[in-house]
């Protein structure tokens, strides 16, 4: 199998990135199992609420909101925490579990964000610089700005009162008058597909590259894994090599394969060591940096990779629509029209069956066949 067949999380899962256009013919679901599965079925690390990386009408043009899961660790090294007791907040955390990760939401309206704690809490500021989380409610007071440095660092500007939020340990203030700046640490699993926004295309392996050109991420050649190293990240192919500034993989981090993270407009940006921001070149969509400011060109998304496996026959051989729109069991070689995209739907409490020329199984007569164009 491509990749194995997990039960649904006891949390739900949150909405797609990307979310289809779903309509529910009976005809091509298949019921999920309601056999429990042991833990060694699962990925390494599972999807919960640690990990959202959630938007608003992602695929239409009016977007109102773009959200991203991460801690913030201060110049001494400790997490910002949001405590359960007394929704206190605090920069004592040494490592990023629940309560050190936060939420920041972009908002395209006002070009600003704020920070929504584990407790669905908004962070905010009086005119005093005196911090609060405990309301689920927004105001003018929890709008901030967001600023960076050369090495990858965030700062958080107040907007109603223009001052800046910092502090350690049980001492923090939104009254410092220079940035006092934080690094973010991404709270992302393992294994990702990476799209790039404007040309709306999926990074694949593609022999010494990465080229940003799959309108379906599938298969094994288009997980990706964004790795967390000292403040910085390296961007990891299937084949365990690592993407370099220049557009080309290698097999050892070096300067050159560390990026740090910035938000533009609300998406995600990777800037190099020389301050060149990571982009998809020419009609392959080479992945590597070239401009030294941050566009269109330049946004990125990190999308929860989907469940993808092989069915094999009795016969030995893998289920395939090599031949056309008939599944059919008659050969060895796994290619794209083997593998299978399992699409879960909680409606239904059933799987919806993808293929790679975005098909849906359906049955047909006494035959499944792949000819549903939607789910």
């Amino acid at each position: 199998m491509h990749s194995a067949l997990r039960p649904k999380p006891p949390v739900k899962i949150p909405p797609s990135l990307i979310p289809s256009t779903i309509d529910h013919p009976s005809q091509s679901l298949i019921r999920k199992s309601s056999t429990q599965q042991n833990d060694h079925h699962q990925k390494p690390i599972k999807i919960t609420d640690d990990y959202r990386h959630t938007s608003l009408l992602l695929n239409h043009t009016t977007i109102a909101r773009c959200c991203w899961s991460l801690g913030l660790r201060n110049s001494k090294g400790k997490y910002l925490t949001s405590e359960s007791f007394g929704n206190k907040i605090n920069a004592t955390g040494t490592s990023l579990k629940r309560k050190q990760i936060w939420t920041i939401i972009y908002n395209f309206q006002n070009d600003c964000v704020y920070l929504q704690s584990s407790l669905n809490h908004y962070l905010s500021t009086d005119k005093y610089g005196r911090l609060k989380c405990d309301s689920n409610k927004l105001n003018d007071d929890c709008y901030f700005q967001l600023e960076y440095n050369r090495i990858g660092q965030w700062a958080f500007k107040s907007v109603t009162y223009h001052m800046y939020f910092g502090g350690d340990n049980d001492h923090l203030h939104c009254f410092s008058k220079s940035p006092e700046w934080w690094s973010p640490h991404l709270a992302v699993q393992s294994q990702i597909n990476l799209k790039h926004v404007l040309r709306k295309r999926y990074a694949k392996l593609d022999d010494d590259e990465i080229h940003v050109d799959e309108i379906i991420p599938w298969g094994s050649d288009a997980i990706i894994a964004v790795e967390y190293l000292d403040d910085h990240y390296c961007i990891r192919s299937s084949n365990g090599f690592y993407a370099h500034k220049d557009g080309k993989l290698t097999t050892i981090k070096t300067n050159e394969t560390l990026f740090t993270i910035e938000l533009y407009k609300g998406y995600l940006t990777f800037k190099d060591c020389d301050q060149s921001y990571l982009t998809a070149i020419g009609p392959l969509g080479i992945l590597t940096t070239r401009n030294k400011i941050a566009g269109k060109d330049e946004q990125f998304l990190l999308e929860e990779s989907k469940l993808q496996i092989c069915l094999v026959a009795s016969n030995g051989k893998l289920v395939s629509i090599k031949q056309g729109i008939d599944l059919s069991a008659n050969q060895y070689e796994r290619d794209h029209s083997s593998i299978f995209q399992l699409e879960y739907d909680d409606d239904f409490h059933a799987y919806h069956i993808r293929t790679y020329d975005d098909k849906y199984w359906k049955i047909e007569g006494f035959n499944v066949q792949a000819i549903a164009d939607k789910r």
